[in-house]
């Protein structure tokens, strides 16, 4: 925790409301202090707007339009409930998109912009000198997980909506955690292309002294 921070606070803070609430301010602190430190970690920042951009661009109307007209692969995955594409990130639901899917998408997008944020700056953390190859595959690694976790809320929330059987609905999580590895390979490329971007970008210039 910033020292700064908590004498900032309790400088602000009548000195009962602060020993009745210490453990608060001292958490929020400790939450500034890491968001403080990923936003300074360069491949933290890259994979997390990399993903932002490529979620932006999925829930996108050209994109959607251009998938679905040349896509006919799509259909069956749709009508077994399962998960055919990333989670898109809009605001306003698009074409008969019900609003709640819209939303549930539309928070999965966010975690999993900060899920990457969060599991890129613990692992440049931990592999301080890992070289580009091996930030990509944790990237990777990060993003399947990622969509694992979010295709099972996804075939989760579908199954609330239908009328299906246990055994209909195990197949649905196996089936989209199959599908969460292949979307998971392609929206890893960018994603840690963004990464090691981000990385080289914010890293200080070497100067050499001539003399």
């Amino acid at each position: 925790m910033s020292a700064a921070c908590f004498l900032g606070m309790s400088a602000r803070v009548p000195a009962g409301a602060l020993a009745m609430n210490s453990q608060l301010y001292i958490g929020i602190c400790m939450l500034k202090d890491i968001i403080s430190r990923i936003v300074r970690n360069g491949a933290a920042v890259g994979s997390a707007l990399t993903a932002a951009l490529l979620f932006i661009i999925v829930g996108s109307g050209w994109f959607q339009t251009a998938v679905y007209a040349r896509g006919g692969y799509l259909v069956p995955l749709e009508a077994l409930g399962l998960p055919n594409d990333l989670p898109a990130l809009r605001i306003l639901p698009l074409g008969y998109t019900p609003p709640f899917v819209m939303l549930m998408n539309t928070v999965l997008a966010l975690g999993v912009v900060v899920f990457l944020a969060v599991w890129t700056h613990l692992y440049t953390r931990r592999h301080r000198e890992a070289s580009g190859i091996q930030l990509g595959f944790a990237v990777f690694r990060g993003t399947v997980v990622a969509l694992i976790i979010v295709n099972t809320v996804r075939v989760t929330a579908h199954s609330f909506l239908g009328a299906g059987t246990l055994e209909h609905y195990l197949y649905q999580v196996v089936g989209s955690w199959i599908l969460a590895c292949v979307f998971g390979f392609l929206a890893a490329v960018p994603i840690a292309g963004g990464a090691v971007f981000g990385r080289e970008l914010s890293r200080p210039s070497r100067t050499f002294d001539e003399n």
